[in-house]
């Protein structure tokens, strides 16, 4: 593993490659075979994509059950479409169909059985001439046809994060910082200023031993809205659970299942903002959602601890296993 220092700005931002294996870590969509095929790394057309920002894409996990990769490639599709991104095929079906022997191959029965996954990343890039954007990052007028795309699925590992991050904690110590995602409803290419920001406020109160394992966007109004890679909960005194609203926050895969989750077992969710301050006595307890970590509570925020009293605690639990049972109704695939 090669790891090496890229300037941006004044900062800093270590970022790391891992260098080719035995194994494919890169599948790229080939247009004219219809089918996918591995390569060695990454191909230097998505440069220009990644460059601008001007790429979507979707993480998730396989097999188990809370990838939900139907609706992962649902999102993913739906987001480069308003990009003028090429899709990866002629319809959902199609692509699901073109992905899912690709995935199959690099699961060894005996990792299913024990249920354990890997995570992969697809994206869509852009990687044609950039005389093709206008200067604001749209598609030019004058370009009706899609444009030039690289769909590039990844393996990942614990091994391959792009950014550095902290290790492990049982339950997530969070600070807030103000900031607010451009595109928020869009999981797009254009992180780095948020993922810099984070790093440094994480470095920051590393040296003030006022550890922070993440941060929570919170915009000019106040309100707290999501961290960096996951959708926030909070559980009110009153019982009922809350969310920042679409579009201002994205709208997770795993978020969507805590929804289904608490209409089917009666759990009142609203999705209004947790101002940090004017509501924080009410506060009894909150956790983060994505699709590669689950479910996960949230120990403290700005230092304060969240109670999470025997009753907040059993509500959540209700809430994650409720969730569980949803996936296992399910079996991942299907909508």
């Amino acid at each position: 593993m090669v790891v090496y220092q890229k300037q941006y700005g004044k900062g800093s931002l270590p970022l790391r490659i891992v260098t080719p294996t035995a194994t494919p870590l890169y599948w790229q969509w080939q247009f004219a075979a219809q089918q996918w095929e591995s390569i060695t790394t990454a191909p230097l057309a998505m440069l220009n994509g990644l460059q601008l920002g001007y790429s979507v894409f979707t993480t998730f996990r396989y097999p188990q059950q809370n990838c939900w990769l139907r609706v992962h490639l649902q999102r993913v599709l739906q987001h480069a479409k308003p990009l003028g991104l090429m899709p990866i095929a002629g319809s959902l079906n199609e692509a699901f169909e073109a992905l899912l022997p690709v995935l199959a191959q690099q699961v060894p029965t005996e990792i299913e059985q024990q249920g354990e996954a890997n995570i992969f990343r697809l994206t869509a890039c852009f990687a044609g001439d950039v005389s093709l954007l206008q200067p604001n990052g749209t598609m030019a007028e004058n370009t009706a046809a899609p444009l030039p795309t690289v769909w590039l699925l990844q393996k990942r590992s614990q091994l391959a994060q792009p950014f550095a991050v902290q290790a492990p904690h049982p339950s997530l110590r969070l600070s807030t910082v103000a900031y607010v995602h451009p595109l928020s409803a869009y999981k797009h290419g254009n992180l780095l200023p948020a993922w810099q920001l984070r790093l440094q406020h994480i470095q920051h109160s590393s040296r003030l031993e006022s550890l922070a394992d993440d941060v929570i966007w919170q915009n000019p109004q106040g309100e707290l809205l999501e961290t960096t890679t996951a959708n926030l909960f909070f559980i009110l005194a009153d019982g009922c659970i809350y969310t920042a609203p679409t579009p201002s926050v994205l709208a997770g895969v795993t978020r969507q299942q805590v929804k289904k989750a608490c209409q089917q077992r009666g759990i009142p969710l609203m999705e209004t903002p947790v101002q940090w301050g004017t509501d924080t006595p009410q506060v009894s307890g909150a956790f983060i959602s994505n699709s590669v970590q689950g479910l996960v509570p949230v120990f403290s925020i700005n230092q304060t601890p969240l109670p999470w009293d025997v009753d907040t605690q059993t509500l959540w639990q209700q809430v994650y296993q409720q969730w569980i049972e949803v996936l296992n109704l399910a079996r991942c695939y299907s909508v």
